[in-house]
């Protein structure tokens, strides 16, 4: 029985599930998962941490408020836990990863201009026509 547990053992478990889910399953796991352990506060301490670890591992894709164009959530792009670099605009920007979405906050400028900056810009460019000329609804970021 899962009350027969540790506090430990549950999150570690329930991690386990959460991580385990197929991409765009998490709510349904989340759902069984909590019928399971039935401890919403032990559960939502976990579920969080495995909000971030999945979207930033899939790459999720999410509209910038007050941009025609979408950004990454991705280890790479990642300033914190819950603001990533949109290379395009040069800006950090707050994300939900509850709301898998960007606030529209931005914290700052990244000020982390380069030399490659310029080859950053060609090849988004190279990339987005590839894009527009090859998938109908397709976007790149």
């Amino acid at each position: 029985k899962m009350t027969d547990l540790k506090p430990e053992e549950v999150m570690s478990i329930a991690t386990h599930f959460m991580l385990s889910a197929p991409a765009g399953e998490f709510n349904e796991v989340l759902t069984d998962v909590r019928a399971l352990v039935n401890n919403d506060k032990l559960l939502n301490s976990c579920a969080l941490n495995c909000l971030h670890e999945i979207n930033t591992n899939q790459f999720l894709v999410a509209k910038v408020p007050g941009e025609k164009h979408n950004a990454l959530v991705t280890p790479y792009n990642e300033v914190d836990p819950t603001h990533y670099l949109d290379t395009r605009t040069d800006q950090v920007l707050e994300f939900s990863h509850i709301k898998q979405a960007f606030t529209g906050d931005s914290i700052a400028n990244s000020a982390k201009k380069s030399d490659l900056e310029k080859t950053r810009v060609e090849i988004e460019a190279k990339v987005a026509e590839y894009v527009s000329e090859h998938f109908f609804s397709g976007d790149s970021a």
